[in-house]
């Protein structure tokens, strides 16, 4: 991460449906401290969409917008993750289990653009009702940080013959049942650039080490 400062807030919500405003008034006072990039995650006790809750009673429309309002005027936006989508569950049986979503991971537009690369995954634990965050802040993916990793290339041959698009299209369009949000996306750019790879090996060989082996030729070919 270098020199990169940050702010940190780790959130633990009001549990108490009466009393959560009180959050989002503190999140709102935090929001006018400074102008720091911004991490806020934690439990927030809150959703913001009803699809986010699995059983129990349907949620108050006024809560959930409540909890909205406070995020967009702290320019907070959900970081998405990867794993299971309810982080809460009340491990009951039957009618009784009611699941939802109550620990998210949200950031400032400046911290997602220090931190571009940046995940968030749902991990199991055994010792609570919730599933724990685990947020792995990077400015660039850690494939490109190993020594020995190739970035991508793109050729542009690849776009003039008749099975790219197809190609493309299929990688890009395959379910991302457990992602959302920013992670989904960075899945699906990883998915698409892979299968381009693979995809040149099938159609077209080991480009490069042809491209090597030519020039050899040539330059052999001129003495």
């Amino acid at each position: 991460m270098g020199d990169s400062e940050f702010r940190f807030t780790g959130i633990y919500g009001e549990p108490r449906t009466e009393l959560r405003q009180k959050m989002w008034d503190v999140l709102h006072y935090l929001h006018r401290q400074d102008n720091l990039s911004w991490l806020c995650a934690g439990d927030f006790n809150e959703i913001v969409r009803q699809d986010e809750q699995l059983g129990g009673n349907v949620r108050s429309a006024s809560q959930m917008e409540r909890f909205r309002e406070c995020l967009s005027f702290c320019g907070l936006a959900d970081l998405g993750f990867s794993g299971y989508a309810y982080t809460w569950n009340t491990r009951r049986e039957g009618s009784d289990n009611v699941q939802a979503r109550l620990d998210r991971a949200t950031c400032t537009g400046s911290f997602a653009q220090l931190f571009p690369a940046t995940t968030v995954e749902h991990v199991l634990t055994e010792e609570s009702d919730h599933l724990a965050l685990l947020i792995k802040v990077m400015d660039t993916p850690l494939a490109q940080r190993l020594p020995n990793s190739r970035g991508f290339r793109f050729e542009e041959m690849w776009t003039r013959h008749e099975g790219y698009v197809p190609m493309v299209e299929q990688a890009w369009e395959k379910e991302d049942w457990d992602d959302r949000g920013l992670g989904a996306l960075w899945n699906r750019l990883k998915r698409v650039s892979g299968s381009m790879q693979s995809w040149s090996r099938e159609v077209f060989g080991l480009v490069q080490k042809e491209i090597k082996r030519l020039k050899e030729r040539l330059a052999v070919a001129k003495v």
